[in-house]
């Protein structure tokens, strides 16, 4: 088995856009050719073609993304910067870290609410699921 880096997977995803290309070559082939318009067989015929061809490129790219996968070839270590977006920080998945950003505000508007200080609104769902009672999916 070949072994896969990233500028082979890039090569890959570059040939996949391709069939852009290759369909605006066909349009103009059949609106403008100086011949005149293909026949509706060599159409069909022509369309078929550039499917299987997209279908080729595109196992072909899952191939070289699977290897990569099963090889371990995306490293998901930090940088070498050091540099950690704020937002994944605490090992926390997106969804995590939006529920826990939401509750910190919750209580930051609490405190702030109870005395002191600019008033802030907090709709009565927030503060019902933060308080425990609903669940965020409806």
């Amino acid at each position: 088995m070949k072994k896969y880096d990233r500028f082979d997977l890039e090569t890959e995803i570059q040939n996949a856009w391709q069939t852009r290309d290759d369909l605006e070559s066909i349009a103009e082939r059949i609106y403008d050719d100086p011949d005149g318009p293909m026949e509706e067989e060599d159409v069909v015929t022509v369309l078929s073609g550039l499917s299987e061809l997209h279908e080729t490129r595109m196992k072909k790219l899952w191939r070289v993304f699977d290897t990569m996968v099963k090889e371990n070839c995306f490293d998901a270590t930090p940088p070498k910067s050091g540099y950690i977006h704020p937002q994944y920080k605490d090992d926390l998945t997106p969804a995590e870290n939006y529920f826990k950003q939401k509750e910190e505000r919750f209580q930051k508007n609490s405190n702030i609410n109870s005395g002191f200080g600019p008033q802030t609104h907090v709709s009565s769902e927030e503060e019902s699921f933060f308080r425990g009672n609903t669940s965020p999916l409806k």
